[in-house]
């Protein structure tokens, strides 16, 4: 069993700090960096626990860059920035990095990705409902910022329910919530609904979300689920 977990946060905007996609030809999409970092998320796992056995507080955050030439093959992956201080993960994060391998592309693209590494031991709040919460953000106060965006969630169903009529099910997201209370990142943990674009569409409106600052800075990862079903409707 892991005895770490990587907290994976993404921004995927052009704004300088945060993760980016850039081709270097015509512009395309960018969230094939954060599916990539995703799928890639145990072996940055695994180098993370490698590192933290011999520092077990090990926590921060590095910056890696790469090319992804016209072929899908990685280059130049190199680390950035760091302030993990440990050059034992940021090797093993830039060694992984280099063998990924991506669906060629119609232009050489220039990516960043942060991942940012903080230790298991952080404490868990476990809600009613089945989400979860690492972190210092009170189960309560999260909660009530959900609740006030739950209509973005509902017009998401919404605009499903007019493709798909019966369309139901339950969706998992992942978010995580910066040391200002921004939300970082926020992609789909499980979901057995099948409808890609509800559920891109309420990743989307997560990420535009905002929580009070945590207690002490940090980041907090929550997993919260969303049941959507819609009511019988009954003749009159």
């Amino acid at each position: 069993m892991s005895i770490a977990r990587v907290a994976w946060l993404v921004l995927l905007s052009l704004v300088a700090g945060r993760a980016i996609a850039e081709p270097e030809g015509p512009f395309g999409d960018k969230e094939w960096v954060l599916e990539a970092a995703y799928q890639h998320r145990d072996a940055i796992d695994a180098c993370y626990n490698a590192a933290l056995a011999d520092t077990p507080t090990l926590a921060g955050r590095v910056l890696v860059t790469w090319r992804v030439l016209a072929s899908g093959t990685v280059a130049d992956a190199k680390i950035e920035e760091s302030s993990a201080g440990s050059p034992k993960l940021e090797r093993c994060i830039r060694d992984e990095v280099a063998r990924w391998a991506f669906a060629p592309r119609a232009a050489p693209t220039r990516a960043w990705f942060p991942f940012f590494f903080q230790p298991k031991s952080q404490a868990v709040q476990k809600l009613p409902d089945g989400a979860e919460i690492k972190g210092s953000l009170d189960k309560e106060v999260i909660r009530r910022v959900i609740r006030r965006h739950l209509l973005e969630v509902q017009d998401c169903y919404e605009k499903g329910l007019a493709r798909h009529p019966e369309l139901a099910g339950r969706v998992m997201i992942q978010f995580t919530i910066s040391g200002k209370g921004e939300v970082i990142a926020s992609v789909v943990q499980s979901s057995d609904l099948g409808d890609k674009i509800v559920e891109r569409c309420i990743t989307d409106r997560m990420r535009k979300w905002e929580f009070p600052a945590p207690t002490g800075g940090g980041i907090v990862i929550v997993s919260y689920p969303f049941v959507l079903k819609s009511e019988p409707r009954t003749n009159r």
